[in-house]
């Protein structure tokens, strides 16, 4: 009886320790037309048939079934390398919805509040000063009113920026500070950060910028780890999320990709192979707004974990109150980000149902990363789906929305 129950209890945690995968599942068996599959792979493959796009990998997990997921044209087109569901991509800012999560776990340990101002821990932004304009042709520099507080940085309020604009006092110091280049360390960075002047008074408005990099560097500070070391702690050894990280080793570069461009003779054109790739080695800079690689695969476990409420395969990541405060818009004295959508901790948020009727739905979160990985996560009909390829500029999102117009219009 005794050898029994061991090898029982044997079993249960051999079972436990086993990597989550996806139970398969027929679209009808979750309400979906089936012939919405060949719809998808009609519509991916023109894409590379065309030219636009060398290589696309798409997924969808509803209920917490794999309905589609498949492979369309090439990883490496000059060497006629093809994409894999398995293919590991740069995800660039998909980075920030795992880096703002992950520093809601020190939230959890009562460690910060989100209303706590960033100079509390970070005391050099106490001294940021804010741009208010020009007077004589010189540029007026005010206090912060209110201060820079983390909510600020969680949802792009905080008046840092990313240095694209022109004519822009505030991004061209980023530009001639070089803010952001990548060999260098976090710390200094962040730093060097706190002596440029924030483009506007925390919680004005909505600008994309580097807060989730600074958000990198807290996490540091409040944890007393490297941001990699976190994560890996925290986030992807809990999740098996094996193929995430800030580079990708030797091991696993057979699986990686290389970047594309448009070209107006050949319809693409390579900018960047794998063997050119700052991320097959060592990251000097952790970039918590854009640094991780990562699969498909990886990706979803994060997100049917976020469905669960916080837990994935028997493993609790995070309390399902704090899974809760991803679907209430976050952004300061309730304003939106554009249109019908706010910002929460890590996520765009749709406010409310696409005036249509249709999708997206209130609730829904997402986000994108700059070579053109897209995923969103459907908590009403509970799902969430990928589209995955490497293109820089990331602009050519007509993909992603015929994935999705294909998805729902297969559940009505």
């Amino acid at each position: 009886m005794k050898k029994l129950l061991y090898l029982l209890l044997i079993g249960i945690l051999c079972q436990c320790q086993q990597p989550f995968s996806f139970p398969e599942a027929s679209p009808e068996e979750v309400g979906l037309n089936p012939e919405f599959l060949l719809s998808i792979d009609t519509a991916m493959q023109k894409y590379i048939d065309n030219k636009q796009l060398a290589g696309i990998t798409t997924m969808l997990v509803k209920d917490g079934k794999l309905i589609q997921t498949n492979a369309y044209g090439w990883a490496d087109v000059e060497n006629q390398k093809p994409l894999s569901t398995e293919s590991i991509f740069r995800i660039y800012s998909m980075t920030k919805s795992i880096t703002s999560m992950a520093l809601m776990k020190l939230y959890e340990k009562g460690l910060f509040e989100l209303d706590d101002p960033v100079s509390k821990y970070i005391p050099e932004f106490a001294n940021t000063k804010v741009f208010k304009g020009y007077e004589n042709g010189q540029p007026i520099l005010v206090d912060q009113n209110p201060v820079l507080t983390i909510r600020n940085l969680m949802t792009h309020t905080s008046g840092l920026t990313y240095g694209w604009t022109p004519n822009s006092y505030v991004d061209s110091i980023y530009r001639a500070d070089s803010i952001l280049v990548w060999n260098e360390l976090l710390e200094p960075k962040i730093k060097r950060l706190t002596q440029i002047p924030l483009k506007f008074q925390p919680g004005e408005k909505w600008e994309y910028s580097v807060s989730i990099d600074v958000i990198g560097y807290l996490i540091e500070v409040l944890s007393g780890q490297k941001l990699d070391e976190f994560l890996a702690d925290n986030i992807f050894t809990p999740l098996k999320m094996n193929d995430t990280g800030f580079f990708v080793p030797e091991e696993k570069i057979a699986r990686y990709t290389c970047v594309y461009a448009p070209d107006s003779t050949n319809g693409i054109k390579l900018i960047e192979s794998i063997d050119e790739s700052r991320f097959t080695k060592p990251a000097i800079l952790l970039m918590g707004g854009g640094g991780l690689q990562s699969t498909m695969m990886d990706y979803a476990r994060f997100c049917q974990m976020i469905l669960n409420k916080g837990e994935l395969n028997g493993i609790r990541i995070f309390q399902p109150e704090t899974i809760s405060m991803l679907y209430e818009n976050q952004m300061p004295d309730g304003k939106k980000a554009w249109n019908n959508t706010g910002w929460t901790i890590g996520f765009k948020l749709q406010l409310i149902d696409n005036p249509e009727g249709s999708y997206p739905y209130a609730g829904e979160i997402a986000w994108e990363g700059a070579a053109d990985t897209h995923f969103w996560i459907d908590v009403k009909n509970n799902l969430f789906g990928f589209t995955f390829t490497q293109m820089m500029p990331g602009n050519t999102t007509a993909f992603y929305r015929d994935y999705r117009k294909i998805v729902y219009e297969a559940m009505q």
